[in-house]
């Protein structure tokens, strides 16, 4: 089924073989991590402006500004786009998509939706799991979200900005948070 996981088949919540499930969140921050690999050097050597993305990149971490300089990469690579109206991530598909594992494809695609809101936590459990809800819709639902650090960490009632994408099962924090106190 690893070929068609997520594209031809849809894979069921409890699936062993699934990335994409609760149980194999191991395995889907292995996938996360070379794919996420895989952006940044393209980013940074062959995007069209990657010497200016590069260096601000490193400006904002030498200042040690690591939220930013997250926002930054993450608005450049999803969110920005050329001339022609294509995003980083649809230039980076485009060149690379067929040769990437389709565990990386489908992730790419989720990552592709990741957008920016204000979120809360609303239930924290043990497992990694928590359930946020996006403030700054037009009718806030909540949504399960997998990240072991988040869980670890955050209280009810947390008011963080944080950039999330859709991912099969449940939805993931793309990288650092700005908490609101």
């Amino acid at each position: 089924c690893g070929a068609g996981r997520h594209g031809r088949y849809e894979c069921p919540n409890g699936c062993p073989f699934d990335p994409f499930s609760v149980e194999n969140y191991d395995q889907l921050l292995e996938t996360e991590t070379a794919l996420d690999r895989k952006m940044m050097e393209w980013l940074f050597t062959r995007f069209t402006d990657a010497r200016r993305v590069a260096l601000e990149y490193e400006r904002l971490m030498a200042r040690g500004a690591e939220v930013a300089a997250h926002s930054f990469v993450t608005r450049e690579f999803f969110v920005r786009r050329d001339a022609e109206g294509t995003t980083g991530a649809e230039r980076f598909e485009s060149v690379y998509g067929a040769s990437l594992k389709n565990d990386e494809r489908v992730l790419l695609k989720c990552k592709k939706q990741t957008r920016a809101t204000f979120m809360e936590t609303r239930t924290v459990l043990a497992e990694g799991r928590v359930q946020l809800v996006a403030l700054l819709t037009a009718d806030p639902k909540p949504m399960w979200c997998l990240d072991r650090s988040l869980a670890a960490r955050a209280p009810r009632f947390l008011g963080f900005a944080a950039w999330w994408y859709p991912a099969p099962h449940f939805a993931r924090l793309a990288g650092s948070i700005a908490v609101f106190v």
